[in-house]
């Protein structure tokens, strides 16, 4: 039968008035069920007020989709495809947006705090990555602590010593006196400081070797990442950070997001990692006997060589896990969560 112009068009509109489909059924529910779905097929779906909080969606095509007012908390989406989607009051707290495709996405009210966005692309809207948390600055090469601090009190009492030199009038001239002795030829003499007496303590000068002996500060490199440790603890992230061959002893992280994170030999025996995000973080050769990761995100971590005897793996994802060498005797595991 054929059909009229006027049919032709109104099929035609009717087409066009129904929303666009792209997204594949079986991702959208693999998502909904596990939370997982890296490198899906998710575009245009309609996600608004979901709680997504540590999905693993990296990779994944959520171009045009409407994430408006859910949570993506801790989120794996790097280099995730979100051009076009609505993300107004999403939030993306401590979430892993490495490489991901912002262009053109709505951004009004969305929360980046803490969020990993480095090599992120988009519009103006976009927030700039935040600064990486900055540790404590090494002293000067050749200087030591007490010359720091004689040099920072002499820049703090110098204005005032100044004002005080200008305010003051000058000094009346010295009287003549027969025994004065001649400026030019006192100038020109060497000083020469008295000899200590006998038995007297020996006088300490900022600098000295008898300084550098007692003040004996940290190597600055194990200092900085101590104090970037500190930082991380506080703020409960840090990603790409190096830890590695620390003393860190029973130390608790737990629950911190540490994706990325270098111990590789850290001695870390009884650390408490438990529900740490910690995908592609690196132990090689590390100590974690007694260690607890349990409910942790241990993604392509990588144990190799490292000594794991006793450690608790119950509740933990451990897919692409690299134990290669490591010591695993007496370590507690249960059927891994996927």
């Amino acid at each position: 039968m054929k059909q009229s112009p006027l049919m032709l068009m109104v099929a035609l509109w009717g087409s066009l008035a129904q929303p666009a489909m792209a997204f594949v059924q079986a991702d959208l529910d693999r998502l909904l069920s596990d939370n997982v779905c890296p490198g899906c097929d998710l575009s245009g779906a309609v996600l608004a007020g979901m709680d997504l909080s540590k999905a693993k969606l990296e990779g994944a095509n959520l171009s045009g989709a409407d994430l408006s007012k859910s949570s993506l908390k801790m989120a794996d989406m790097a280099g995730a495809n979100l051009s076009g989607a609505n993300l107004s009051a999403t939030i993306f707290e401590a979430a892993d947006l490495f490489q991901a495709n912002l262009t053109g996405a709505i951004l009004t009210g969305a929360i980046f705090e803490g969020a990993y966005l480095a090599e992120a692309v988009g519009d103006a809207g976009l927030p700039s990555p935040p600064p990486a948390a900055k540790a404590v600055e090494p002293l000067p090469e050749g200087k030591t602590a007490v010359e720091e601090k004689v040099a920072a009190d002499e820049a703090v009492q110098a204005p005032a010593a100044a004002k005080t030199k200008a305010e003051s009038p000058p000094p009346p001239p010295p009287a003549p006196s027969a025994h004065q002795p001649d400026p030019v030829a006192e100038t020109a003499s060497p000083v020469v400081p008295p000899a200590p007496k006998q038995g007297a303590e020996p006088v300490v000068r900022p600098g000295s070797p008898a300084d550098v002996a007692v003040a004996k500060p940290m190597a600055p490199e194990a200092t900085d990442r101590e104090a970037l440790l500190k930082m991380a603890k506080k703020s409960g992230v840090c990603v790409d950070c190096d830890f590695s061959d620390l003393q860190l002893g029973s130390i608790s992280l737990k629950g911190l997001y540490l994706e990325r994170v270098n111990f590789s030999g850290a001695q870390m025996a009884g650390a408490n990692l438990s529900k740490a995000a910690l995908k592609s973080a690196k132990f090689q050769g590390a100590n974690l006997q007694g260690a607890n990761f349990s409910g942790a995100d241990l993604y392509l971590a990588d144990f190799s060589g490292a000594k794991l005897d006793g450690a608790d793996f119950r509740g933990a994802m451990m897919d692409g896990v690299v134990f290669g060498d490591a010591s695993l005797v007496g370590v507690r595991t249960d059927t891994a969560k996927q």
